[in-house]
């Protein structure tokens, strides 16, 4: 005979729920347009017949299944964090807000094997202090996990997060856990420079619909990545291209210790990914430091190890450890480059950075007999000038986003042979 707890996440998984979606600042577009191209085409799941909407700072899904939300969760490359909506509506006061707390089923979304973080944003509510509202939350949350911490230093299995914008309050927790943007497939990070996998994910995207627009029929057959640090940008094209679900690679969800969680989701999305490919591409890497390269080597063979382990052929990553601007570039065909410079940090430690940026613009305009795509990260708005002035490109487009305080400029460009 089923539990009480069995029948409970049975009746769970047959429910539809309401989840929100957390992406890179900036790229919302992208993360829209990422989310409905994944819904739209479930590779195991029931057609999704619910609704997304864009709202100012997250993507709201309304009534989809579990089953869906798990394929976003594995498949999607391009957001930060799905979190899954328990409670919903309106509080007046702190007592309201207790109960709203105490009407949460705590135990069908904890176990005594998770540690928490709580989190409480209030807006536009003076008589809701957060720090009080977080005590009141650890105490009710307490009995149903293993322990609730604290401090950007604790570890925790998952996030529960209550957001109150007047007397609205929204109650969710994290399936993902750890931020998507942590892969798993890299050793250490790149000493310089070092850009977040969900922002790579989201600038290749946004090149790739860039180029659509200009030349429908691009489709690269070569990566020239100088400055490649310690591999992002590669591995992150071929997640993009091979559709590769983040599974494959070493990391946890906080949906696996969900009471509800069905593993059988994560075999069937797994069993039903693209392993037969074939890959035509050349990926060149290039980078003048020798630890970076020492350490994309080690991160190569973790990446294809992990392939190799859910039965995905290993893929081809070449890395030199040259300087770009002496090398000749021999190129045909269809070229995409991606540059994310030190910002004159490693290579142009004692020169004028803009001038750094007008070498890399006159290094790309001597590459002949080949279609170009590329973009380049520009930390200042006198580097993304110095690099736009000099460029000589079919055409040329410039976006924003913000990473650790940082305002960086995107240049990218399309030069046809």
């Amino acid at each position: 005979m089923d539990s009480q707890q069995e029948k409970n996440n049975r009746k769970m998984l047959q429910q539809a729920q309401d989840i929100k979606i957390i992406y890179p600042p900036g790229f919302s577009a992208i993360a829209l347009a990422e989310t409905k191209d994944i819904l739209t085409n479930l590779w195991a799941a029931k057609p999704f017949k619910g609704e997304i909407l864009q709202l100012k700072t997250e993507i709201r899904v309304k009534r989809i299944y579990f089953f869906a939300i798990t394929e976003l969760l594995l498949r999607s490359k391009c957001i930060s964090d799905i979190r899954l909506i328990i409670y919903s509506g309106k509080v007046v006061g702190k007592k309201a807000f207790e109960k709203a707390c105490h009407e949460v089923s705590w135990d069908s979304y904890l176990t005594k094997s998770m540690s928490l973080k709580i989190k409480v944003d209030s807006v536009s509510s003076l008589a809701f202090h957060e720090g009080a509202l977080r005590d009141m939350m650890h105490h009710i949350i307490t009995p149903y996990a293993a322990e609730i911490v604290s401090g950007d230093a604790s570890e925790e299995t998952t996030c529960v997060y209550a957001d109150l914008y007047k007397d609205k309050l929204i109650i969710s927790i994290s399936l993902a856990g750890n931020p998507l943007y942590k892969r798993g497939y890299r050793e250490t990070l790149s000493a310089s420079a070092p850009l977040r996998e969900d922002f790579a994910a989201c600038c290749i995207q946004k090149a790739l619909d860039f180029v659509k627009e200009i030349n429908p029929s691009f489709s690269p057959t070569k990566l020239i990545i100088p400055f490649s640090g310690t591999g992002t940008f590669a591995f992150e094209y071929l997640l993009n291209r091979l559709q590769i679900p983040l599974s494959c690679f070493e990391r946890d969800y906080a949906i696996e210790k969900m009471p509800f969680f069905k593993k059988e989701y994560f075999n069937q999305i797994m069993q039903k990914a693209k392993k037969d490919f074939a890959l035509a591409l050349n990926i060149d890497c290039i980078d003048s430091s020798v630890s970076a390269n020492e350490t994309l080597t080690n991160n190569i063979k973790r990446f294809n190890d992990r392939l190799l382990a859910y039965h995905f052929p290993v893929v081809p990553i070449k890395s030199h450890t040259m300087d770009f601007f002496n090398e000749d570039i021999n190129a045909g065909g269809d070229v995409f480059m991606m540059f994310n410079p030190p910002y004159g940090i490693r290579l142009a430690k004692n020169s004028d950075t803009p001038q750094f940026y007008k070498k890399i613009a006159k290094k790309i305009n001597e590459i002949s007999g080949a279609n170009v795509l590329g973009f380049v990260l520009c930390p200042s708005e006198k580097t993304w000038s110095s690099f736009c002035n000099t460029i000589k490109a079919t055409k040329i487009e410039t976006y924003h986003f913000t990473q650790g305080g940082l305002d960086i400029r995107v240049c990218q460009f399309y030069k046809c042979f």
